[in-house]
């Protein structure tokens, strides 16, 4: 974090040069031979011969609306093309520190995954090499407004550029994994992740603006949605714009980013269920190995516009405090500490290796669950 040191920055989109300082996304390659004889007897001490070439992996990157990111504003208060994860809704820089090295802050890419095209069989999966990471957590100005969020961010390995992407709301997150749907036409993506750590004080003046346009379904007001959040699902239509039209040359269209819908797991909530429970207490307090929690994954209400910038007060975050739209009386989404309060964070996340429609959840709280979706 930029309270503590900059990291030397990295330049992007060619004569312009525009510098970032935060996390970088480097590339090694490898003599794979040599890699393949490391762990033998009279190896090299060393790996130094076996790097075969390394450098910055990204040299363009877009934001939200699509376009090049350009150079932070020195001489007035907005910048006309910033990189959206700093600004508020005018391109106002929000973030509690300014770099003295850089343009932009690329805020704590966290983990990350790499998906293969087809990993999952043929025509199973993403169209392309792609390499996925996020923005996790960012301080924010405690009087900040008109805030937009934190991103997730999709690597083209081919042509190395980086795409900023709402796809998955704009909560910030720890990770965003592939995961087989069993279709050749849709791919799919589970997004885990903090879901609103912004900074300090919880933003009331953004919560109070969410309430303000906003009812909650059960009458209660919205709270900060940090951690209030359960496994979610996202289902993405391959070679498709943004409005379900054929688009196969495009690299977020063709990988389904552009036209598809987000699902948090929900279950029944009613007294004595583990739903009324939380996840956090059920874990710890309740469940044995190989206990089972019946639910299902509930589409949200809320709709991504790609290339389009809004105000966080309208992201899905703060849905997971509503009743699930279509789902029984009595259900809920499965958060960790119920609708009000935060719990532990959804931390790592994994597919199944084998193929399974199914994914693992782990937990800051220490426990982990397999989510089975066997019946997409």
């Amino acid at each position: 974090p930029l309270s503590r040191q900059e990291s030397l920055p990295f330049f992007v989109n060619g004569p312009e040069r525009v510098s970032l300082t935060g996390s970088h996304i480097h590339y090694i390659d490898f003599d794979r031979g040599k890699l393949a004889e490391f762990m033998k007897d009279g190896a090299p001490v060393n790996a130094y011969s076996m790097v075969v070439d390394s450098g910055e992996a990204i040299e363009t990157i877009y934001n939200l609306k699509r376009e090049k990111i350009g150079k932070r504003s020195r001489t007035s208060a907005a910048s006309s093309s910033p990189h959206h994860s700093n600004v508020n809704l005018s391109g106002e820089y929000i973030v509690v520190k300014t770099p003295t090295k850089a343009d932009w802050l690329m805020q704590s890419l966290c983990s990350a995954h790499l998906a293969i095209k087809h990993q999952w069989g043929s025509g199973l999966g993403v169209e392309d090499k792609l390499f996925i990471t996020n923005e996790e957590w960012i301080s924010y100005t405690d009087t900040a407004t008109g805030l937009i969020g934190l991103p997730v961010h999709v690597l083209n390995l081919e042509s190395k550029e980086l795409y900023a992407i709402s796809t998955f709301s704009l909560g910030g997150h720890e990770k965003v994994v592939n995961v087989n749907t069993g279709s050749t036409d849709f791919v799919g993506f589970v997004p885990s992740g903090y879901n609103g750590n912004f900074g300090g004080n919880g933003l009331p003046q953004v919560v109070a603006s969410r309430n303000e346009q906003y009812n909650r379904t059960d009458g209660n007001p919205y709270v900060w949605p940090q951690d209030i959040v359960p496994t979610r699902l996202y289902v993405g239509k391959k070679r498709a714009d943004k409005d379900g039209n054929l688009d196969n040359t495009g690299f977020l269209a063709r990988n389904g980013f552009e036209h598809g819908a987000l699902y948090g797991f929900a279950t029944d909530c009613s007294a004595g269920t583990p739903g009324a429970e939380g996840r956090d207490k059920w874990h710890k307090s309740t469940a044995a190995a190989g206990d089972k929690v019946h639910g299902a994954f509930y589409r949200l209400r809320w709709r991504d516009e790609p290339g389009t910038v809004r105000d966080f007060v309208h992201d899905a975050s703060w849905e997971f405090q509503d009743s699930p739209a279509g789902a029984p009386a009595g259900w809920c989404f499965w958060n960790a500490a119920g609708r009000d309060k935060p719990g532990a964070k959804t931390e790592h996340v994994s597919p199944d290796p084998r193929g399974g429609l199914r994914v693992l959840q782990g937990s800051t709280g220490g426990d982990f669950g397999i989510y089975d979706f066997s019946n997409l």
